[in-house]
């Protein structure tokens, strides 16, 4: 009996919406930039993860992290490379974006 109780309330349960498909591209523009200095400064980003979380359901409200290793190339006055991980949060709001909102 429980069981079937456990089956009919899964098949009741709306099924979590999938994230819209340019959302990786939202998030990396949504980064902060990284200041470089060319030939002095070099930063860039290595290894990039994006995990999308859904905050409510029924609604387009996203947390994105983005986990990646931070590379910080220092050519001046000696040469220095550090790697560092890092992980920055995003929101998205994709049902404003289909209403056609900013």
């Amino acid at each position: 009996m429980l069981t079937a109780v456990l089956l009919i309330a899964a098949q009741l349960a709306p099924l979590p919406a999938a994230p819209p498909a340019d959302a990786d591209a939202d998030v990396l523009r949504a980064l902060p930039k990284a200041a470089s200095v060319p030939g002095v400064l070099e930063v860039w980003r290595d290894d990039v993860v994006i995990v999308k979380n859904r905050l409510k359901a029924g609604e387009g409200h996203w947390e994105c992290v983005a986990y990646y290793t931070e590379t910080v190339q220092l050519a001046f006055p000696f040469p220095v490379q550090v790697k560092k991980s890092r992980a920055t949060a995003v929101y998205l709001d994709t049902q404003r974006a289909r209403l056609g909102g900013k």
